[in-house]
């Protein structure tokens, strides 16, 4: 008998935003899937594997005056690949 089988693998498009760095806006949206809030897991059964940046962005604020051009605001869009749990826990008979 063979126990091996494909990997069904999904791409998750995620958000995360900072006023602090692209770093933090990549950990921000990871985090959006790790530790979902107010308790809706919409993943329960995925482990996430690697990810890749789609989009960064950010907002400035520019101050002609002063010849400054600050960030205030970074945006990081990822996709982050997931594989499915195929353990005992996430078994739903498939």
């Amino acid at each position: 008998m063979n126990n091996r089988h494909l990997e069904h693998l999904d791409v998750i498009r995620v958000t995360g935003q900072s006023h602090k760095s692209f770093d933090d806006a990549v950990s921000s949206a990871l985090k959006q899937l790790a530790c979902p809030t107010h308790g809706h897991n919409h993943h329960p059964c995925l482990i996430f594997k690697s990810f890749e940046v789609v989009k960064l962005s950010g907002f400035l604020e520019h101050d002609s005056n002063e010849r400054t051009c600050e960030v205030t605001h970074f945006n990081a869009t990822i996709d982050v690949t997931a594989a499915h749990d195929h353990s005992d826990a996430c078994d739903h008979g498939h």
